[in-house]
């Protein structure tokens, strides 16, 4: 599901998301499988259900936090939005959820901060910011060049 999403076919990484949700319904990582791409094609309130069955199961996953707080933005719900966003853990450079959240937002800096941090804390999902379709407005950026060169993706 996660090439179908990088490579921006969202209604069939939806589907396929779907049929494995049939068979493990109770795993967070499906849910936010589920989520992203739905996100990505603008299925905010989609998204949502998704993504807050997602932080229901791991309230520890940052990325379904983040994820979480960016599609209640897309949905045009800033207060729900800028709670979800505060109940990111550490500090706002410290996980790829944050990051979608403030590329969303249009938040640069804040966004180019907060894939720093998930560089340097070794985020397991960073390598993913190379192909992430929320990333795609900045892929032009010098900084994120050089963070793809800091994780040896360029």
């Amino acid at each position: 599901v996660a090439s179908l999403t990088a490579g921006r076919q969202y209604l069939e990484a939806i589907e396929h998301a779907r049929r494995a949700l049939e068979l493990k319904p109770d795993f967070f990582a499906l849910w936010l499988t589920m989520g992203c791409p739905q996100l990505a094609a603008g299925f905010a309130q989609e998204a949502i259900v998704s993504l807050e069955r997602c932080v229901d199961l791991a309230p520890w996953n940052g990325r379904g936090m983040g994820y979480l707080a960016a599609a209640y933005y897309q949905a045009g719900d800033d207060e729900r939005s800028q709670e979800w966003a505060r109940k990111l853990a550490g500090p706002p450079g410290s996980t790829i959820g944050a990051a979608v959240f403030y590329a969303l937002r249009g938040d640069t800096d804040a966004m180019f901060e907060a894939l720093d941090g998930a560089c340097q804390r070794r985020d397991f999902l960073a390598p993913y910011a190379a192909t992430d379709p929320f990333f795609e407005p900045y892929r032009s950026d010098p900084r994120f060049q050089a963070l793809l060169a800091k994780m040896n993706l360029a």
